[in-house]
């Protein structure tokens, strides 16, 4: 047989046989080619779905200021425990203030210091009125009106007195006169000052 011309090899096949290391198209449907697993695309999530930690990265990056849910949730829980520490604080002084209404209504033996700086017992007491202070030594008794008390002083410095004064004492300023009365400790001295400041205040 004589060798095939040119015109006989274009019309064995239009085009020419793929190169060493290439694979014809794949035509659609086909089985995939050995070695190869079948191409998937992975599942889209709904329009306007995110995971949830999704949502948490995405505030976190789009709000800074605000702090991942974690941050707000530790926020929250510590304003809580702000409001019911100050709850309990406004019961605790209240019952102080009560406590010391009724113990002073009755009478309060307590010391007072004259200007030579010696103590003296006395009994002192509140008006049922809660208006005016008693004071009684002995047989003497001198009773002051709470709105003419212009200052409490605590503390040894107060200015324009003799008296030698020290951490323990609470000094009443009057216009014309002062009463030092000094206290077994520091807490005792700054109920007694705080309780009836509040009341000489709501003579004013």
């Amino acid at each position: 047989m004589g060798a095939a011309c040119c015109s006989d090899i274009n019309k064995a096949g239009d085009k020419p046989p793929p190169l060493l290391g290439q694979y014809p198209a794949v035509p659609p449907g086909a089985p995939p080619l050995p070695g190869e697993y079948p191409g998937f695309s992975p599942p889209q999530a709904p329009n306007g779905f995110v995971p949830a930690y999704g949502e948490q990265q995405a505030a976190a990056f789009n709000n800074p200021a605000e702090g991942p849910v974690e941050n707000q949730g530790q926020d929250q829980v510590s304003d809580v425990v702000d409001e019911v520490t100050a709850k309990e604080q406004r019961q605790q002084a209240k019952q102080m203030v009560k406590d010391f209404v009724k113990e002073m209504v009755r009478g309060r033996k307590m010391n007072v210091m004259t200007q030579a700086g010696q103590l003296k017992t006395c009994v002192a007491s509140l008006s049922r009125s809660l208006d005016a202070l008693k004071i009684k030594v002995a047989n003497q008794t001198r009773t002051i009106a709470l709105r003419d008390i212009d200052e409490i002083a605590p503390g040894a410095e107060v200015e324009g007195i003799s008296t030698p004064l020290d951490e323990l004492c609470a000094t009443l300023l009057l216009t014309d006169d002062c009463i030092t009365f000094r206290f077994v400790d520091l807490n005792a001295r700054d109920t007694f000052v705080m309780c009836l400041l509040m009341f000489c205040n709501s003579q004013k």
